[in-house]
């Protein structure tokens, strides 16, 4: 990254920038916050544990690689670029982030970025191919994949997280898009990992 700022370049709207490890104190502490790939730290912990288990037991170890995928990506500044020419859906869709949690209304984000909000739908159609709406959704709902990835929360706590007014309302519109239910789909990623 500081090769790219010393060149003049700026990250993430020249270059997108991805490290790995997510360590928050080098990743949020550098002239743009790095973006980082997440390991599978209980993963890898448990392949090794398996294999120390059958070295332990007498049993020769199999020479094979295990590919471990990593869990995730944790979006900072330096790859939070959003890939279009148009700056006021870039900075729409930077305000759509920054308020995920709320109760945001479209018309609220136009008037924020001083247009009317059928000019904000006619640029998000011709840079994104959606709406300003269908981009909140998707932005809420990848917040809440994240979520359901990641940890325990239960579906109402990750509702409120994520900006749906409530956990009937997120588990409606997640099955929608990913063919199930959230609590089936962190089941499905859980044995995934098992």
């Amino acid at each position: 990254m500081t090769n790219c700022l010393e060149a003049g370049y700026r990250v993430p709207k020249d270059f997108a920038i991805l490290g790995v490890d997510n360590n928050p104190l080098i990743c949020e502490h550098l002239p743009v916050s790095l973006s980082s790939i997440n390991h599978d730290h209980e993963r890898i912990g448990y392949e090794g544990a398996l294999l120390l288990n059958q070295i332990m037991a007498g049993k020769k170890p199999v020479n094979s690689i295990v590919t471990i995928e990593p869990a995730g990506v944790t979006l900072r500044a330096s790859s939070d670029a959003l890939a279009t020419g148009d700056p006021l859906v870039r900075k729409a869709v930077s305000c759509l982030q920054e308020h995920l949690r709320e109760r945001l209304s479209i018309p609220d984000v136009a008037a924020a970025l001083g247009i009317s909000r059928r000019t904000l739908e006619m640029r998000f159609e011709n840079a994104l191919g959606c709406s300003p709406h269908s981009k909140l959704v998707e932005l809420r709902l990848l917040r809440a994949e994240t979520l359901l990835t990641d940890g325990r929360k239960p579906v109402e706590e990750i509702a409120a997280l994520c900006g749906f007014c409530h956990g009937p309302h997120l588990s409606r519109v997640f099955k929608q898009t990913y063919g199930m239910p959230p609590l089936a789909y962190r089941k499905t990623k859980q044995s995934a990992f098992e």
